[in-house]
């Protein structure tokens, strides 16, 4: 829940390894950003350990960086925040008005990484993709003074993400992230060769990955020949094989259809379907 800002907004897109929820929440830069309940920032400042997480898709970054979450009293007191700066390759990690920093490990624009950090009042802990980036000691000492909490940039109104932001989870305890699924190849079982779709008709797509805990998110397209035709829309399911059902566009009769898919969390990952004819 939250006030949404510019041109916030929710879209079916995401990839959430964790909780199956197809929805993200996509920012655009400046002013786009998602003002969070005010009793939350009270309550985050209320935490003597804790941790974040998010899954962030940067597209670009602006000089001052890109931030995911960040909770304090705008001009005057950060709370804590995490914010990537790209042209430096650090990550910032905020936490009761002081900035620790660790480098962005192979990280990539137009990419989905996780996110991780804990605190506690002895040391505060990073981690990017399920792997631990550094830990430095926190002498700083809690409570924080809580204020206003927002995804998507600062309080101060800089450093506007552009691209996705998805599953962020404020815990009350000092964590270690969940293992994160590794992308797996795709493979479409049907349509199959030969396969006859009716136009303007709901057609089952069966497709699955070649082991059964591959968390895959993907997007279908139709194709005909090297032409694309149309988007079929998303699926996700974190365990076995798929299955979607997509509506056919109207269509003359024609031959040499097939189905593309491709993973959103990594779109070099794809596959096509045996060709087929749409009557």
């Amino acid at each position: 829940d939250g006030t949404f800002v510019g041109n916030a907004h929710v879209e079916n897109v995401g990839y959430a390894p964790v909780s199956g929820n197809k929805g993200c929440l996509v920012l655009d830069g400046a002013p786009s950003r998602v003002n969070l309940p005010a009793p939350l920032a009270p309550i985050i400042g209320e935490l003597k350990e804790g941790s974040i997480e998010a899954w962030g898709y940067l597209t670009s970054s602006e000089p001052e960086g890109a931030v995911i979450f960040n909770s304090g009293i705008p001009a005057e007191y950060t709370d804590i925040n995490l914010w990537i700066d790209k042209e430096s390759n650090q990550t910032h990690i905020g936490l009761n008005n002081t900035n620790f920093q660790f480098p962005l490990n192979n990280f990539q624009l137009g990419k989905w990484h996780h996110y991780a950090w804990s605190w506690n009042d002895s040391k505060i802990q990073f981690w990017m993709d399920n792997n631990l980036i550094g830990t430095k000691p926190n002498s700083r000492s809690v409570p924080f003074v809580g204020g206003e909490a927002e995804i998507g940039s600062d309080d101060q109104e800089w450093g506007y993400w552009n691209g996705k932001i998805d599953e962020v989870k404020i815990w009350n305890k000092f964590i270690t992230p969940i293992p994160t699924p590794t992308p797996q190849p795709i493979e479409i079982i049907s349509p199959k060769a030969g396969d006859v779709w009716e136009g303007d008709t709901l057609r089952p797509i069966h497709w699955g990955t070649d082991v059964n805990t591959a968390g895959t998110a993907v997007r279908f397209e139709l194709w005909r020949k090297n032409e694309r035709i149309t988007d079929l829309g998303y699926s996700w399911d974190p365990y076995g094989d798929k299955l979607t059902h997509v509506l056919v566009p109207l269509s003359f009769p024609e031959t040499d259809y097939n189905v593309r898919a491709y993973s959103l969390w990594d779109p070099s990952i794809s596959a096509r379907s045996d060709l087929f004819t749409i009557t």
